[in-house]
Formats: structure tokens, C-alpha cells, sequence
């Protein structure tokens, strides 16, 4: 996830396109709705790493506080309003 991430990151416009194209936001999007016992430790930590990268997609420069990749974030709203 981390080498996609800072593929994402790049300066390369192709590497978001065709991550698009491929539906990948959709694909680590789907991983959250997959079922899991959420009393498990493992679980937890699971999504929360999954989280946070997530979110170093779509907010790369913490520094800024910008959002720069409009993709990733619809993916990310989509989750989280659709969570239960």
C-alpha cells in the first residue's frame, strides 16, 4: 500500500489515471467493507493502517492541509458515510 501511495504522490498524472481506470480506489475502498470481527485486535489495526494511508493519499503534504487527489477523497467520503 505504501508503494502505491507514493505512486499516487508523484508527480506523474498517469500513475492517478490509470489507477482510476483500474478502478483501484474502488478496490481499497472495498477492502473496509469486507466483513470482520471488529472485537479482534487485529481487525482494528487492520483498519486504522488501512486509514491511514488512505488518507496520505489524498492528503499528501500534512503541512498544507490540501486536498490533492480528488478520487481517492470521494472514495473516502463514500466510506465514511456509508459506514454503520
Amino acid at each position: 500500500m505504501q508503494t502505491i501511495c507514493k505512486l499516487l504522490n508523484g508527480d506523474d498524472p498517469k500513475c492517478k489515471a490509470e489507477f482510476k481506470r483500474l478502478e483501484g480506489y474502488t478496490v481499497i475502498g472495498s477492502l473496509f467493507n469486507r466483513n470482520r470481527d471488529y472485537n479482534l485486535e487485529s481487525s482494528i489495526v487492520f483498519v486504522a493502517s488501512m486509514m491511514n494511508v488512505f488518507i496520505d493519499i489524498v492528503v499528501p503534504d500534512k503541512q498544507r492541509h490540501q486536498i490533492s487527489n480528488f478520487d481517492a477523497f470521494e472514495v473516502l467520503m463514500h466510506l465514511t458515510s456509508a459506514g454503520s
